[in-house]
């Protein structure tokens, strides 16, 4: 029941009926995935591969990020159980480590990721910087998008006026076996047209840029600590991601090694440092 559902268009905002000779085609209601996804489900389906959730706690986001300093292994974290209560650390359990499955407390972690987030708070002059960036960025993305679309937007026509030939050689077919193989080419590129329409779309609401996106780059940058405290696991995890290039190296009782952080907040480090442009 549940790999029938899975497989049914109509969430993806299709519909088909095979036998009332419904081809597939866009219905009216409102699709709650784009077809593109609803084929890779399919897929996935039919090559027999399964999917496994992290099973992260909300207890440890740092967790999958750190790395020991001593030997080069991920540290790996739990809940410790006292006597009276139980208590959350990090550890690392590499062979041969000096520290294996030595405790590290939860809150001397988090607290040196809060200092280290912190000194990359961006300051409100480097926001012009900042902005002429991203717009730069931007420019770059819409015309490589825009260039992608209009690729697709080819491929349809093309694809369209292939399907209108099917079309001209199903209505003059006299026989049988040939007729259901031009309709099953047809059914097949009916389904590959809509992958092509939904990869057009994807590529036309890529040029559109939320007028908010720069507040909250800007909210962001100014204080990627604060949105580390109040966050979820998965906000956490991309905050870590998107402020630093690589794994953060700790060394137990001394805290981060200097880390390495990406691109944008390595150029803006660098022209605050030097009062330039990036």
């Amino acid at each position: 029941k549940v790999d029938s559902l899975l497989r049914n268009p109509f969430y993806s905002g299709q519909i088909s009926y095979e036998e009332w000779g419904v081809s597939l085609r866009t219905a009216r209601h409102k699709a709650a995935i784009d077809y593109e996804t609803h084929q890779k489900i399919v897929a996935k389906l039919d090559g027999g591969k399964k999917t496994f959730r992290s099973n992260r706690d909300e207890d440890f986001p740092a967790r999958g990020f750190i790395v020991c300093a001593d030997c080069g292994s991920h540290i790996t974290a739990a809940w410790s159980k006292g006597r009276k209560k139980k208590y959350p650390y990090y550890h690392c359990y590499g062979s041969n480590c000096p520290i294996r499955k030595k405790s590290i407390p939860r809150g001397d972690v988090h607290g040196d990721i809060h200092a280290l987030l912190t000194s990359l708070e961006v300051e409100e002059a480097a926001f012009a910087t900042f902005e002429a960036f991203v717009s730069e960025a931007m420019e770059i993305r819409n015309a490589s998008a825009k260039e992608r679309e209009e690729y697709y937007r080819g491929e349809v026509v093309k694809l369209n006026r292939d399907l209108q030939k099917l079309i001209d050689k199903i209505a003059a077919s006299d026989d049988d076996m040939l007729f259901a193989a031009l309709q099953d080419r047809f059914r097949d590129g009916q389904k590959e047209l809509k992958v092509l329409e939904a990869k057009q779309a994807k590529c036309a609401s890529n040029l559109e840029v939320p007028s908010e996106l720069f507040e909250h780059a800007r909210d962001f940058l100014a204080s990627p600590s604060k949105v580390w405290e109040n966050g979820d696991l998965k906000t956490c995890q991309t905050v870590l991601k998107v402020c630093f290039a690589e794994p953060l190296r700790y060394r137990r009782n001394q805290g981060f090694r200097t880390p390495k952080t990406t691109p944008i907040f390595s150029a803006l480090a660098a022209s605050r440092g030097s009062g330039s442009g990036l």
